[in-house]
């Protein structure tokens, strides 16, 4: 077989004597099975499954190139106007010393769902994921999803029971990222009522069912706009009516757990994007009131369990500690994760895309007495919850959100049991264990109550 050399350095070998450099042939293919030191100019489409080393500063690429297989640049990638430089499924392309990947039109990854991505990914792998619909990448150790622009860390907090009594239909907000005390969003348009689920996907907030008395179950729910303050608008109707104990939010699903309709509490419903009303599902998901949850792009979380007659040693005991998780974009019924610290009952929790928190709560032996304890997961390996520090002050109930750094905990219930709301609001750093610091004050004292943000962990961000 001839080989053709056309400069220093670069070697065609070529497979057909009839194909070569500036032929005319064009129902032959050239085959690059050697090592390239040129730009390409491609008039046409094509692929080329294995080539090393670029010899010059930046690679322009002009045409519609397709790399299959593993391929390096020793210098910048430049695309050029009206060209394309695509890389194939399961192909990995490595630049040398880069300074910039020089893109003039638009730039395209590799896509699919969540089980589609590589078993083995190198550091710095780049793809978009379905399921999530967020641009993702591998750091080496896990999947991160990359922050997107304009969230701006506001936190909605939403009905609850008032101290002194009734209940309360009013949106107090607040930003995460500063310090200061809540001011008005709005009210909600269906109505007072405690005990609501709720979750954000970053553009709305969606508030889910709850009760308007003691034996006053409804099935309303409550839209806003997260970027603008105003009274929420009707959003459709729950499957069930009933208290909702828990709820959180992704990129693509509003999650809601915990519903009790007076005969169960173990039921978990979704909301998807798109019309106004959108479709409810009922998953199969065991254990008790899911009175806190959240999640990460991937995972759902949510603490397990309510058996009010726990004593020491009993099963009801370990039941009341229990983690359990499960997969957002597929659902099912959860499987353990681990359990909490201690004995807790009515906890909240919130998370970022790694770190998951638990707050405050009531212990059930041997008093009930308001908590002012913080636990702390991670969130990619199961495992049991590890003391992370102190409330300032105990309580139960506290709405908690959070954005990529801080979590917060608002109002709640504090003694005796179930005690009178309360407006403190606390911040943790995530990453770093400590106690609680204060924030501000919600400007109307709440407990049973429950917030979104439109920065949660389950928006991803990194």
């Amino acid at each position: 077989m001839p080989i053709a050399r056309i400069g220093y350095g670069t070697d065609f070998i070529l497979k057909n004597q009839g194909v070569g450099i500036n032929t005319d042939t064009t129902d032959v293919k050239l085959v690059v099975s050697g090592t390239t030191k040129a730009d390409y100019n491609i008039t046409g489409i094509a692929t080329l499954t294995n080539y090393t080393g670029f010899a010059n500063a930046e690679q322009n690429i002009t045409g519609h190139v397709t790399l299959t297989g593993e391929h390096s640049s020793l210098g910048d990638i430049v695309v050029g106007s009206g060209s394309t430089l695509s890389v194939s499924s399961a192909s990995t392309v490595c630049i040398g010393t880069l300074d910039s990947v020089c893109i003039y039109d638009h730039f395209t990854v590799p896509n699919g769902g969540t089980e589609d991505r590589q078993e083995c990914p190198v550091e710095g792998t780049v793809r978009f994921n379905k399921d999530l619909n967020t641009l993702e990448f591998y750091n080496g150790v896990d999947w991160r999803q990359f922050t997107v622009s304009g969230r701006s860390g506001r936190s909605v907090v939403g009905g609850g029971a008032i101290k002194g009594g009734g209940y309360s239909d009013t949106l107090q907000t607040f930003n995460i990222s500063t310090f200061g005390n809540a001011i008005s969003f709005g009210d909600l348009s269906n109505g007072a009522r405690f005990s609501l689920g709720s979750g954000s996907d970053g553009i709305r907030g969606i508030f889910y069912a709850g009760q308007e008395g003691p034996s006053s179950p409804r099935d309303f729910i409550d839209q806003i706009t997260m970027a603008s303050e105003g009274n929420s608008i009707d959003f459709g109707d729950a499957t069930t009516q009933g208290r909702c104990f828990g709820g959180c939010g992704s990129s693509t699903r509003g999650i809601f757990g915990g519903i009790n309709t007076g005969t169960t509490c173990d039921t978990i419903q979704y909301a998807t994007k798109g019309s106004t009303i959108a479709s409810f599902v009922t998953l199969s998901i065991a254990g008790g009131n899911k009175i806190a949850m959240f999640s990460s792009p991937d995972k759902l979380i949510s603490r397990s369990g309510e058996s009010s007659g726990a004593a020491a040693g009993s099963s009801q005991l370990a039941q009341n500690q229990s983690i359990e998780t499960a997969n957002i974009a597929s659902g099912g019924s959860t499987t353990v994760f681990g359990t909490l610290s201690r004995n807790t009952r009515q906890v909240r929790g919130t998370c970022n895309n790694t770190r998951g928190m638990f707050f405050g709560g009531y212990s059930f032996y041997p008093a009930y007495l308001a908590e002012n304890h913080i636990d702390y997961i991670t969130i990619s390996s199961n495992g049991n919850a590890v003391d992370f520090g102190d409330l300032t002050q105990p309580r139960a109930q506290p709405a908690c959100t959070a954005h990529s750094t801080r979590a917060v905990a608002a109002g709640g219930g504090g003694d005796p049991w179930p005690g009178g709301a309360v407006n403190y609001i606390d911040y943790v750093t995530i990453q770093s264990k400590g106690n609680g610091s204060d924030f501000g004050d919600l400007f109307q004292s709440v407990s049973a109550t429950i917030g979104c943000s439109d920065s949660n962990g389950g928006l991803g961000g990194y």
